[in-house]
């Protein structure tokens, strides 16, 4: 009886926990290299005023060094896997990719002949580019 009793409060917990974790798409095929890469819809002006508009303050003026972030832009437009290459504080990264997170179907997707692709994207924030919008 104890035993079941554990047996399901352990299975309760874990689909508990399960449950509250992200819920990312199961991808066939993502390319590297592309003929267009995914840009963000607007250009460079509209993704940096996108970043003033959503970051933090304090996450901008504590910004010493570029950050390389990388992603999967789905062919639907989708930002997914948002991750950052170099290293930076960690509440520095976390406001980051919060942001990057919100640009969900902001994205034009990469283009392999002539067809919309899931591709990985790597894009550097320009600290200077960055504080000259802020």
């Amino acid at each position: 009886m104890k035993k079941t009793l554990s047996l399901s409060i352990f299975l309760c917990l874990t689909l508990l926990a399960n449950s509250q974790t992200k819920k990312f798409p199961v991808i066939d095929k993502v390319f590297t290299k592309v003929e267009q890469d995914a840009t963000f819809k607007g250009g460079d002006s509209a993704w940096y005023t996108f970043l003033v508009k959503n970051l933090k303050p304090k996450t901008i003026s504590k910004l010493t060094v570029d950050v390389v972030t990388k992603s999967v832009i789905l062919e639907d437009g989708k930002n997914v896997y948002v991750t950052i290459e170099n290293e930076i504080q960690k509440s520095i990264k976390k406001d980051i990719i919060r942001v990057l997170e919100l640009t969900t179907d902001m994205w034009n997707p990469a283009i392999q002949n002539g067809h919309k692709v899931n591709a990985y994207l790597r894009k550097t924030i320009n600290i200077s580019i960055l504080k000259s919008y802020n």
